[in-house]
């Protein structure tokens, strides 16, 4: 769907994104202060095991950003209530402030021949290679969205309450 909304001005747009950095910013300092797990548990050492890469955390850090300015956006839209599903795509945000980098774009790598798919999904599909499946890569839904807020949160039953467990 596309989004519900008139289209958000530049300073809307840059007053969401500085919000959405400083909710970044209170999630660091939460976690900061947070005491970690005990260095020689068991838990402590599978954490450690199965680290997130410093790529991956980068782009989890602008989705973050990214997801609480369209919030911020919607904050002064719509009554929650109004939402219907998803709030749509749109509006397109400025990526300047991000590492060009992280934007999952590029020269498709060269797949050669292989009887073993590759680790991050590349050239699983020698016919769309680095488009379907891919690690650290955009992708397009087959569905639309439904999230109870219309961003994020995991959607909710008709008359409001959570949904049972799977």
């Amino acid at each position: 769907p596309e989004w519900q909304f008139e289209t958000p001005t530049p300073q809307q747009v840059e007053e969401a994104i500085v919000a959405g950095k400083k909710s970044l910013e209170e999630r660091d300092h939460l976690e900061v202060s947070n005491p970690g797990l005990p260095v020689n548990s068991p838990s402590y050492r599978h954490q450690v095991s199965i680290k997130t890469s410093a790529r991956a955390t980068n782009l989890a850090r602008s989705a973050y950003i990214m997801e609480e300015a369209t919030k911020q956006l919607l904050k002064k839209k719509s009554q929650p209530k109004t939402l219907n599903k998803s709030v749509g795509k749109g509006p397109k945000l400025p990526t300047d402030w991000l590492p060009t980098d992280e934007c999952g774009e590029g020269p498709l790598p060269a797949c050669p021949p292989s009887e073993y798919r590759s680790i991050d999904g590349s050239c699983n599909n020698l016919y769309k290679p680095s488009l379907w499946g891919v690690a650290m890569r955009p992708y397009r839904r087959q569905l639309d969205p439904h999230y109870a807020d219309g961003v994020s949160m995991p959607r909710v039953s008709s008359d409001g309450s959570p949904l049972p467990s799977a």
